[in-house]
């Protein structure tokens, strides 16, 4: 009711501000940079802060994050299918990475530079972008945004949790996890939500935070674009190993016919 109403419009509120920090000339253009901004929005609200959009800006980064956000780089969306962000955070000296690469909808990958783990959300466009505005238009987040609630709690309940594991326990201390955060061990106990996103590490289950019904489906394919965080002898940042590009395996979100997707089999050619 009430409640849901102020959340609603904070929530538009917050990825209003990050549209309004936009550098001049790279508004989004695409549903997919639409939904790439709102992720890092997400990020935002839980004090992650965008240092770079590539690895030399992360390493010569502040290891200190600041109090407030800064507009994203120019070239924040340079790319039609893969936008790559680089935060801090105040709790942590850590770097993180979050990759949000368009397939049929968008993947999101993120991992730290002390982890090998990857902690992974797949998001349905459609079912959160519902308005791309033309050029010279004024981005309004009221028009451009739908269901902000369920997007809020997937990438906190499965990356913002995931990579600040602290964060978890002080926001349900403080009762101010709202709508955002996870509301019980059974809710989020392996479905995936009726609307547009699903979420998981690795070979692991699926995250329902909202408590929502479904049925039950595979979870994500383990390491899809792993090596795209951290291909082999190219990225320090994110610990490696995994054959740069896919390779033969398909370690990167270009994987292929040995990637567990196509059950391990199929031809090298």
């Amino acid at each position: 009711g009430q409640q849901q109403s102020a959340e609603s419009n904070m929530n538009h509120k917050t990825i209003q501000a990050a549209l309004d920090r936009l550098p001049p000339g790279c508004p989004p253009k695409s549903e997919a940079d639409a939904l790439a901004l709102a992720v890092h929005a997400c990020l935002e609200m839980d004090g992650l802060r965008c240092v770079a959009i590539d690895e030399a800006g992360a390493s010569t980064s502040e290891v200190r994050a600041s109090a407030t956000p800064s507009p994203l780089p120019e070239g924040w969306n340079a790319s039609e299918d893969l936008f790559v962000f680089f935060y801090r955070h105040a709790s942590s000296q850590e770097i993180f990475v979050v990759k949000c690469l368009l397939m049929d909808s968008l993947l999101v990958h993120a991992a730290s530079d002390r982890s090998d783990d990857v902690h992974c959300l797949e998001l349905r466009m459609s079912d959160f972008v519902q308005f791309v505005p033309p050029d010279g238009e004024r981005p309004d987040a009221v028009k451009m945004y739908s269901d902000l609630e369920a997007l809020l709690r997937a990438v906190r309940v499965n990356i913002v949790f995931k990579l600040i594991p602290s964060l978890a326990s002080k926001l349900l201390a403080s009762g101010q996890q709202g709508s955002c955060g996870p509301k019980s061990d059974e809710a989020m106990g392996g479905v995936p939500t009726p609307g547009g996103w699903h979420g998981g590490e690795g070979a692991g289950g699926l995250r329902d935070p909202t408590g929502g019904g479904g049925h039950p489906t595979m979870p994500l394919v383990p390491d899809i674009g792993r090596s795209d965080l951290a291909p082999a002898g190219i990225s320090p940042m994110i610990p490696g190993g995994l054959m740069p590009g896919g390779g033969i395996e398909g370690g990167g979100s270009m994987f292929g016919p040995r990637h567990p997707a196509f059950g391990g089999v199929g031809p090298l050619g």
